[in-house]
């Protein structure tokens, strides 16, 4: 594939990922480009959505499985103190560091979803 027409294909899925759904169809028949680049863009933003959809529901599959209380969970040298923020990927937790080399707060993000011993 020509950069040339990469560069087409990558602009046409962004304005498609850009539109809601029912949107995408009258505004591809806008463009005047090839009608190849216009069906395999749609496919792509189509492929998207759908792994989006996938992805939301393995998230909340494992997040459902886990039941460990993270607060005052030591990861390595760090002891997690509280919740900071959480979102689709992961939860975000205020840590400080226990060993005596550092004083220090950091925050640590823990991804939801990624594959364990356990799981």
């Amino acid at each position: 594939m020509s950069e040339t027409r990469w560069q087409l294909l990558q602009d046409v899925f962004d304005g498609l990922l850009a539109r809601a759904p029912e949107e995408r169809t009258a505004w591809l028949a806008g463009l005047d480009i090839d009608e190849s680049i216009k069906r395999e863009a749609m496919a792509l933003a189509e492929d998207e959505e759908h792994a989006d959809a996938s992805l939301s529901d393995h998230v909340r599959a494992a997040a459902a499985r886990s039941s460990m209380p993270f607060a005052s969970q030591q990861l390595g040298a760090w002891r997690l103190l509280e919740e900071i923020g959480s979102g689709g990927m992961g939860t975000v937790f205020l840590a400080e560091r226990t060993d005596d080399a550092f004083d220090q707060r950091v925050a640590i993000k823990l991804l939801r979803g990624i594959p364990t011993r356990e799981s």
